[in-house]
This record gives structure tokens, sequence and C-alpha cells, in this order.
């Protein structure tokens, strides 16, 4: 049987109809409309017979062919009724007063202006394409009368027919939506937990989840180089701090601010930081512990001036990612020659 709706457009909101009295109701009739409960069923059963001759056939048959078969006798023995339902009929039929109706329909059109927020327009009217639809002009009609009652905002609603459909909904359309407001509400309604024994939970992987982002803060970036001094990939050369790099290391400068800036860029050197540190933390997760515990107490790190300058913050923080990813890293069995 065909689902009676009103609704937004193929969204999961609106009111269903059929519910468990309408079908209750309609059975009923169907029963009614073949001379009772008795004669349906009997029907039913001679016609399996003409087609099976005898219940041998549940041992010949698979019962799929024959469970078929007897769908299609009760859609044949149905349809008659069920076609007679309309979905203006059956509203009304559930929403009988005239305030229920105008409830049912404000509640359609509230639906239909979307769950995206816009925000920053006030009371500035904003032309709308407005639209109500329906299986045919009686329905269509109805509907517009109330709509253009209950609300007019953005100009008057128009009509739509679309045949051999089986519910009523409302759609609208309006331009001056600010993409960039839309990814700014977005960030601010998605942003991540801070802890990051949250965080982890929320991604696929908990590593990759607790990886530095593509574009860095000075806050990120003062983690990724606690990181790097704890796993000893950012040492003191002289008066200048370098990176690790594949064949020769990567100058970074001789303070915290050039730090940043040399590692701001450098997506994979902060990747780099990050797998090493990981790795260390799979291997020997008690080392690199302690060597962050003592610089998050403000103990030299191989008296590298850099960890005074970073202050205890970014180790505290490189600790709580160590205790996240540790229970996931201790289930990964690594030998001493094993890469990444």
């Amino acid at each position: 049987m065909s689902s009676t709706v009103l609704d937004e457009f193929y969204g999961p909101v609106g009111d269903e109809l059929t519910d468990i009295q309408l079908m209750d109701k309609t059975l009923k009739d169907i029963f009614n409309s073949k001379g009772g409960k008795s004669k349906a069923l009997g029907a039913m059963f001679d016609a399996f017979c003409r087609k099976y001759h005898s219940l041998e056939a549940f041992t010949q048959y698979g019962t799929e062919e024959i469970e078929q078969f007897l769908v299609q006798h009760c859609r044949n023995a149905t349809q008659g009724i069920v076609q007679q339902l309309h979905v203006l009929d059956v509203l009304k039929a559930a929403f009988p007063s005239e305030q229920q109706q105008n409830k049912i329909v404000a509640k359609m059109i509230s639906q239909s202006d979307g769950k995206v927020k816009i925000s920053g327009e006030g009371d500035e009217d904003i032309a709308r394409l407005k639209y109500v639809c329906g299986p045919d002009t009686r329905t269509v009609e109805w509907a517009l009368k109330l709509a253009n009652n209950i609300n007019a905002l953005g100009g008057d609603w128009r009509g739509c027919i679309i045949e051999k459909q089986s519910s009523i909904f409302a759609v609208q359309y309006r331009g001056r939506v600010s993409l960039n407001q839309q990814i700014a509400d977005t960030a601010k309604l998605c942003r991540l937990p801070d802890d990051p024994k949250e965080r982890v939970k929320i991604g696929e992987d908990p590593v990759i989840q607790l990886a530095p982002s593509a574009h860095s803060s000075n806050c990120e970036l003062d983690l990724t180089v606690a990181q790097g001094l704890v796993s000893k990939q950012i040492c003191q050369n002289k008066q200048s701090y370098e990176l690790k790099g594949l064949h020769e290391p990567i100058a970074l400068g001789n303070s915290l601010d050039k730090v940043r800036s040399g590692l701001a860029p450098d997506y994979q050197g902060r990747m780099q930081i990050y797998r090493e540190f990981c790795m260390q933390l799979a291997k020997d997760p008690e080392n690199l512990l302690r060597n962050i515990e003592q610089a998050a107490a403000n103990n030299n790190v191989d008296s590298c001036p850099l960890v005074r300058e970073l202050g205890g913050e970014p180790f505290a923080q490189a600790k709580e990612v160590a205790e996240a990813l540790l229970t996931y890293l201790r289930r990964i069995k690594l030998d001493n020659s094993q890469k990444a």
C-alpha cells in the first residue's frame, strides 16, 4: 500500500498518515468488499489450488515462488479499495478540525524552510520561489489556501501538481545564502573535543585522528615542536635548531618563532615528527614518556634552551596525546627493524 505522507520533499520529516488505525480500517473494507474475511481467504485458497492443485506444492516448489504468487493475488484483490484512498481525504479524516489542519500545514511550511541556519538577515524579506505540491488540483488548491493564509514571507505560494503522488509537500528555493557563513557556522557546530582521549574515538584511525592538521595554529605548532624535541627529531646544532631529514638536516632557526615559521609550511616535516613520535611511543613508551615528563617539569632535554622557551604546556599536551594513543599502539607488535 502506498504511503500517504505530508512531508518536506523526500526529507526525513513530516507526518505519516498511514498508521495502524488506517491500515486496520482499510483491511476491514477489503474484507467487506469480498463478502467477509472467510470468503476473502477462501478465494485466496481457491486461487492457490487452481495454480498448484494441492498443498504438496510446498514440497515441489520454492517458497519464494509461492510467496510471490500469493502477494500478487492480494495486490489484485485489494487494488480497488487502496486506489480509492486519497491523501487529502485521509488527512482530513486524521485532522478533522480547521485548527488541526492549519497546524499541520504550518508544520509542513516550517520544515520546508530547511534545516540550514541562516544568520545575519534580521527582518529582511528575501524573495523566494515557494511551491505546494500534491497529486491533483483539489489537493493543491486546498493546501495553497491554507499556506498563503499562514505564511506569506518571501512571496505567495504557487501550486504544483505531481500525478500519482501520494503525499502533500512544500518546497522553497531562495538565494543570497553565504557559503562562507555556512562553512563558519558548520565549523562552530562540528568542533572536535579538546581532550585527545575523546578525539581518538571519533576518527576511523586513532593515530590519524591526532595527526597535525594541514593549517596549524601556533598552539598546534608548539605541540609538534615538543613532540620533535622529546623524540629527538628536532635537535640543537650550535646556536640553531635542525629537523632530521632523509639525507641532510633541515635548518629551522635559532628561536621558537623561527622554528614555527620553518615548520608551518612544511606539512611533510610535521608529519615526520608525529610519525616518529608514534613509532617511539609504540616501541619504547617508558623512555618517551620519561622525556615528556622531564620537559613538562621544565627540566632540560639535553640542555636545550628551546624547552625553556616553549614552557611546560606543549609538553603536557604531548603527554595527553601519548596517553590517548598508548591504548591503541600497545596492540601493535613492532620490532626494532620494522618500519612504518
